[in-house]
C-alpha cells in the first residue's frame, strides 16, 4: 500500500481535484464497473470476450483507486495513515468472510 500511495502522489498532479468533485467521480467510475459487471451478469447483453470483461473491470476498479487515492491525499491523509487503516481493514474483512462461511457451512446441512 505505501508504495502504491508514493507511486500515485509522485505521478498524478492533485491540486486541480477537489475532494467532493472526486468523490462523485468515484461514484461515477463505480457506476461504470456496475455497467461492466452487467455484461457478466448477462444483464446487459454484449459481444464482450472474457479477456474484454476483465480489461473493463480492472480499468474502472482502477478508476474509482484513482478517486478514493486522490481524495485521501488531498484531505491530509498519508501512507502510514493509510496502510494502518487497511491492514486493520483486511483483518475485519478476513473475519467476515470466515464468519459468512461457517454460515454457509451451517445452512447446507
Amino acid at each position: 500500500m505505501k508504495e502504491f500511495y508514493k507511486r500515485f502522489t509522485e505521478n498524478v498532479k492533485l491540486e486541480s481535484y477537489p475532494s467532493p468533485m472526486m468523490c462523485l467521480k468515484a461514484l461515477e467510475e463505480l457506476g461504470e464497473l456496475a455497467e461492466v459487471m452487467h455484461w457478466i451478469t448477462g444483464y446487459k447483453p454484449n459481444d464482450k470476450t472474457e479477456e474484454e470483461i476483465k480489461y473493463g473491470i480492472a480499468e474502472e476498479v482502477c478508476d474509482v483507486i484513482n478517486c478514493v487515492m486522490t481524495v485521501a491525499h488531498k484531505e491530509g491523509i498519508d501512507a502510514e495513515l493509510l496502510n494502518e487503516v487497511f491492514e486493520a481493514k483486511l483483518k475485519k474483512w478476513k473475519n467476515n468472510a470466515i464468519r459468512i462461511n461457517k454460515l454457509k457451512k451451517n445452512e447446507s446441512k
